[in-house]
């Protein structure tokens, strides 16, 4: 993030002519959705802020739908989740599932990596977007999220803290991110239905390995008997902990291709080639890292690096400060 940006930013299209409200609108989001009118009445009124490996939105939208194609998520890298909670007014949701309907005091969860299309009459909003790690810190099945809906108990103190943190501006708070961060990530555990799993000494060791593994994602050595050998565990007991999800060599695997992909969204790595950055991700040979990138997004990165390509334009002035933020958050 770049330290000189003011930590919040506002966009209220009520302040500009007309014909020019919704055109400013689109271009805000223009790096990460197609946005459209839903209605006659549009209406938007924005205000972002920065914290941390969070960036919330505040959000009075009416007659205007957002939607993330399935082309633009294999383009645009993106690998964040978002949170909607909605305080009033009607949020829609069309996922791949089916419809779904937020009402207030309800929070749905979005994978960012997957297509979606929400649609907003009077609704007043809050977004928070979330970095992956984050949200995988909070979650052990974060993978499958998508479109999860948090009701009643369930919601109630993440809804109450993300409240929080917008009207007390905990963004211009200084030294407040890494402590913000953790009550955020420990509400979200609870609000999962995660938190007996967090504290228990099995979650623990599973934070603890995780954390291992990221740490040491590009290691030629990076073997369950090793990761077993570091994090002072029993390979059975190793196996035991990561069955629930898919069992550690598809995790490691998971990881090194997301951090492939976030490797290609770099602009600093546009000259460096794939299998360089297959390499830096952890993999020892690019072929295989092309299988499975290919396996999991359904394309094969340098596919994945030219749609990037195609899709690179300026922003709007008034985008430029949370598309950095957003930037941010997902590497």
């Amino acid at each position: 993030m770049n330290e000189r940006l003011s930590p919040s930013f506002l966009f209220d299209a009520q302040e500009m002519a007309g014909a020019d409200r919704f055109e400013a609108y689109r271009g805000l989001y223009a790096s990460g959705s197609d946005v459209s009118l839903a209605g006659a009445d549009f209406r938007a009124r924005v205000e972002v802020q920065k914290l941390g490996r969070l960036v919330m939105f505040e959000r009075h939208l009416n007659d205007v739908t957002h939607e993330r194609t399935p082309r633009r998520v294999r383009a645009d890298g993106f690998e964040h989740f978002t949170l909607q909670l909605n305080l009033s007014g009607r949020l829609l949701a069309d996922l791949p599932e089916g419809p779904l309907e937020v009402g207030p005091g309800e929070i749905v969860v979005f994978d960012m990596t997957r297509p979606q299309r929400t649609r907003a009459s009077g609704a007043h909003f809050l977004t928070f977007s979330v970095a992956r790690d984050v949200m995988e810190a909070a979650s052990l099945s974060a993978f499958t999220l998508h479109g999860t809906l948090l009701t009643g108990g369930q919601a109630g103190i993440l809804a109450d803290l993300m409240r929080s943190f917008v009207r007390h501006r905990v963004a211009e708070q200084p030294d407040s991110a890494g402590a913000a961060t953790r009550m955020f990530r420990e509400a979200l555990a609870m609000a999962l239905g995660a938190a007996e799993a967090s504290s228990s000494p099995g979650g623990d060791s599973l934070a603890r390995v995780r954390l291992l593994i990221e740490h040491h994602l590009a290691a030629s050595e990076l073997s369950p008997v090793w990761i077993a050998r570091k994090a002072g565990l029993s390979r059975t007991r190793l196996y035991e902990l990561f069955k629930p999800i898919g069992g550690i060599a598809a995790y490691v695997q998971a990881r090194r291709t997301a951090r492939l992909r976030a490797l290609l969204g770099r602009p600093e790595n546009g000259m460096r080639s794939v299998a360089q950055l297959a390499f830096q991700a952890g993999f020892a040979a690019e072929s295989h890292a092309i299988r499975l990138y290919k396996r999991r997004f359904g394309e094969t990165p340098g596919h994945h690096r030219r749609q990037l390509q195609d899709l690179q334009h300026p922003l709007p002035a008034a985008a430029s400060g949370f598309h950095g933020w957003i930037d941010d958050i997902n590497r």
